[in-house]
């Protein structure tokens, strides 16, 4: 209930009791509806002020979430990150996987022992001879 409201109740109710005794003299001008200057004044100011608070704390609120230590700028790194670890863990695996099938084909096949030993290393058997060509 506005100020305006509450003032015209109150002048509409002792007017009505004024017979009574203890009730108080309230003289009813015939334009109660009318706000006083400075109240309507008042009131417009709050009206403007209201929406520009609002905005205010909207644009904080805004910023914060864009920029604060959760904020989506944060999030976004974090997802960015996210992905290249990502990338980077399944090359990692995809080269366990190639270490992995090596060690088994070591552990399994003498030869490719044999082939390894005599390609990078230049190893031969007894009464071989090794013959390189450029």
């Amino acid at each position: 209930m506005s100020v305006v409201e509450r003032k015209n109740r109150i002048t509409r109710t002792t007017s009505k009791h004024s017979g009574r005794a203890g009730a108080r003299n309230v003289q009813n001008t015939g334009n109660s509806n009318r706000p006083k200057p400075s109240t309507a004044k008042a009131n417009h100011f709050l009206d403007l002020l209201t929406p520009v608070i609002l905005m205010g704390l909207a644009g904080l609120v805004f910023y914060f979430s864009l920029t604060g230590t959760h904020g989506l700028l944060y999030l976004d790194k974090l997802d960015n990150q996210l992905q290249r670890i990502s990338s980077e863990n399944k090359a990692l695996e995809r080269e366990i996987t190639v270490l992995e099938q090596n060690i088994h084909s070591i552990n399994s096949k003498g030869f490719y022992l044999e082939k390894k030993a005599r390609e990078e290393l230049g190893l031969s058997k007894k009464g071989e001879t090794i013959y390189l060509f450029n």
